[in-house]
């Protein structure tokens, strides 16, 4: 025998991640990653050195202050350029373009910066 099942029809609303929490998952992933990528570009560039610390430390900084106002600036652009080239695409499929090409270039800003801040200017061969 079955035995009746009865719903609630009060709807649940979702509740809301506090703002706080969101922040600090952000510089969570942040440090983890970007720390990660200027510590083995560092590593690449220079070597382990009596001042790799230093070294990777200044250009994990750089590239976290390069990359914050330049991340906003091109979320922006390219969250306009997906909707205008994609607009009868589902929401997701723009999410998942829009954040391959945002990956794109924060990584080639960061490997710009941490090169420029291991290396400098001074190697450049000038044509």
């Amino acid at each position: 025998m079955s035995t009746p099942v009865s719903a609630n029809p009060v709807m649940v609303e979702p509740k809301n991640t506090p703002v706080i929490y969101k922040i600090l998952v952000m510089v969570s992933i942040i440090t983890l990653i970007g720390g990660t990528l200027t510590g083995i570009m560092t590593h690449l560039n220079v070597g382990v050195t009596e001042h790799f610390y230093i070294d990777w430390f200044t250009s994990f900084i750089s590239a976290v202050l390069v990359m914050a106002p330049i991340g906003f600036v091109m979320m922006t652009l390219m969250h306009k350029l997906v909707n205008k080239l994609l607009p009868t695409s589902s929401e997701l499929k723009r999410n998942l373009v829009i954040s391959v090409f945002m990956a794109l270039i924060m990584e080639s800003v960061m490997a710009f910066v941490t090169a420029t801040n291991n290396i400098g200017y001074a190697d450049c061969v000038y044509l």
